[in-house]
């Protein structure tokens, strides 16, 4: 008899501890809308894909409707002007880099891509006869969006 006392015992415990885990598993300790990456974690669960279209870093948005020529021409003053700036951002301190550039050139770092590619060969000292079509992108941002000013 007393083994059975026991065993009722220990069932009950069981059936407790099962209880107390299950209500916390249950419910959402975060909600959904409030944690970014568990909703990524529970789509990557679920096998939901992201709507969202992921850029790869070597892939290039460009503006719709450019020829070849033009793409080209502008991929060459990209690598000029990463690469120029690369170099000039490495010699400024860690801390101090936007800073710096600001003063140096008049214009953020971010902001170089929104300017006319003339305007940033001319700020940065960039020879525009190192790129053959230069004259179908001196009007264009990076992304290759004519900019009237």
């Amino acid at each position: 008899m007393r083994d059975n006392d026991e065993l009722l015992i220990t069932i009950c415990r069981l059936n407790m501890e099962e209880e107390k885990t299950s209500s916390v598993s249950g419910a959402l300790l975060v909600g959904t809308n409030k944690s970014s990456r568990l909703a990524a974690m529970r789509a990557k669960a679920l096998g939901v894909e992201s709507l969202k279209t992921t850029v790869k870093k070597n892939q290039k948005l460009w503006a719709s409707g450019l020829k070849t020529e033009t793409k080209s021409a502008l991929e060459q003053a990209e690598k000029l002007i990463d690469y120029k700036v690369a170099a000039v951002l490495s010699a400024y301190p860690k801390g101090k880099v936007n800073t710096f550039f600001k003063l140096n050139y008049g214009v953020k770092i971010d902001e170089i891509n929104q300017l006319p590619r003339k305007e940033v060969f001319r700020l940065l000292g960039l020879e525009t006869a190192k790129i053959k079509q230069f004259r179908l992108i001196e009007a264009m941002d990076s992304k290759g969006n004519i900019i009237n000013d």
